[in-house]
């Protein structure tokens, strides 16, 4: 109980969205891995923002075999989805269409706002292990988003790569010195949770 007191206190949940944390076992995820190990991050910010790890349960491991599935699974499912990212985040578009000066289209895999920091955050997923070739991207699209979506009123674009795995001297050393505002964070599908988390995420 002290988890969700304090959970309520630093986002401000109402008392529907406290009620709805408690049922998607909130506390329960939180404890799939701890939460500074394996997340690389560049700034406080990213580091508020992004989990280690994330318990994407609702994923099909059966009908997982491309990127393009993962994404489809994940809006799919879009309301736990948003869930496990946390308070704030709302979808903006996946494969999110930019079309440079140039007239080159290029396709986000998902777009994201956070209502609370006001800013957009650019999510690429990749179905692998992390490869230091894709922060390229990564890198692309958050400077693409700046010149072409963000305001005024916006803060700079943060991004977020989200693999099945990632080496963590890798990770880092790929974002060594970096200055934009980015992250790496792994995922885990049901079947490889802890047998306990498994329970209660089971649990009805």
């Amino acid at each position: 109980m002290l988890f969700y007191i304090k959970e309520t206190h630093k986002n401000g949940w109402s008392r529907s969205i406290l009620l709805n944390q408690i049922e998607l076992k909130a506390y329960e995820r939180s404890l799939v891995e701890p939460q500074t190990t394996e997340i690389v991050k560049t700034d406080d910010i990213t580091n508020q923002l992004f989990k280690d790890t994330y318990a994407f349960d609702f994923l099909d491991k059966n009908n997982l075999k491309t990127e393009k599935d993962l994404k489809n699974q994940m809006i799919d499912n879009i309301i736990k989805f948003l869930n496990e990212l946390g308070p704030g985040f709302s979808l903006v578009g996946k494969e999110y269409k930019l079309v440079t000066p140039t007239d080159k289209e290029f396709f986000i895999d998902l777009l994201m706002y956070h209502t609370k920091i006001h800013a957009y955050v650019v999510i690429e997923v990749k179905i692998g292990e992390f490869d230091p070739r894709d922060l390229g991207q990564l890198i692309f699209y958050v400077n693409a988003v700046d010149e072409l979506e963000k305001t005024d009123r916006d803060e700079p674009t943060i991004g977020l790569l989200l693999c099945k795995d990632a080496d963590k001297f890798v990770a880092e050393t790929t974002l060594k010195n970096s200055l934009l505002k980015l992250g790496i964070s792994k995922y885990k599908l049901l079947e490889e949770l802890p047998e306990y988390l498994k329970k209660k995420l089971n649990e009805k």
